[in-house]
């Protein structure tokens, strides 16, 4: 029996790089998969647990297919039936029938089952890690992306991104001490730098005298186009503060090399369970209330 799996991609920019990373690798395991992006055709407000996106990049830029309503429907029949405790022991005697999979359940060495509904964000490295070709590849569909990862870096530009707006509402927004000790990281070695800041709160950094040596400030963007172009400016870094945001996170990885200093929220998150999404030789720099 043909194995199928769909995917579904969700949040923003980073974390659908995530997904797609995820989504090639289950490819890699034999897996017909197909993406469900349903997500962006809901009228998602901010909320404080759903913050409104958009998608970046369609799922063509990664060689998959949008996953038609007849097989949708499908699968969504199967989630209902195998959640039900009417008919839920059908898929205990078959158990390599179907399984929908969360990032709180997934196991790769356990995977047997012919189909499968991964909805999950997919937050670690690795995924990057492992896809790292396939994704600048899928990037460089995009005209503008590909120029910019072909484009030699400046050494001394360091990118540092400030997210506040809805990790304010989740508490795990970060303090000014750990921008400070990030930044003070490059002073006490000596590095130069040029410091561009990406920020979602312009205002908040504008008001913070610590902020002001700053070569660049960069808004927020959400509609596809301007954040491809902004994304385009966070890969020519050579240095980056991560924060603890996943869009920064992903630029870094793309761009890191052997001159590259990268620095990282430790943990990433205060409140949270927190996922593999740093590499032995970043720099961690605590994150305390």
């Amino acid at each position: 029996m043909k194995k199928i799996a769909i995917v579904e991609i969700k949040g923003g920019f980073g974390n659908q790089i995530f997904q797609f990373a995820f989504a090639n690798n289950i490819k890699k395991l034999g897996y017909k998969v197909y993406i469900n992006n349903r997500f962006y055709n809901y009228k998602n407000k901010n909320t404080k647990n759903n913050t409104h996106r958009e998608l970046i990049l369609k799922e063509e830029n990664f060689n998959f297919e949008n996953v038609g309503d007849f097989l949708l429907s499908f699968y969504k029949l199967l989630i209902k039936l195998s959640s039900s405790n009417k008919t839920k022991w059908f898929f205990k005697i078959f158990d390599k029938l179907f399984v929908k999979l969360s990032d709180h359940n997934f196991k790769e060495s356990e995977l047997k089952h012919n189909f499968l509904y991964l909805d999950g964000y997919w937050q670690n490295i690795e995924y990057l890690n492992d896809n790292l070709d396939f994704i600048k590849k899928s990037l460089s569909n995009n005209k503008l992306l590909k120029k910019a990862l072909a484009n030699k870096l400046n050494s001394s530009d360091l990118l540092m991104i400030v997210r506040r707006g809805d990790y304010i509402e989740m508490q795990e927004d970060l303090n000014l001490k750990f921008y400070i000790d990030a930044l003070n990281y490059f002073k006490k070695h000596n590095i130069e730098t040029n410091l561009n800041i990406f920020t979602d709160d312009i205002e908040w950094v504008k008001s913070k005298k610590e902020f002001n040596i700053a070569k660049n400030l960069y808004g927020p963007e959400d509609s596809p186009d301007v954040v491809i172009n902004l994304f385009a400016k966070m890969i020519k870094n050579n240095h980056f503060i991560i924060s603890n945001s996943t869009f920064a996170l992903v630029a870094a990885v793309l761009s890191e090399n052997i001159s590259s200093h990268i620095l990282i929220a430790d943990p990433w998150f205060r409140n949270s369970i927190n996922n593999n999404l740093s590499k032995e030789n970043w720099i961690k720099i605590p994150n305390v209330n």
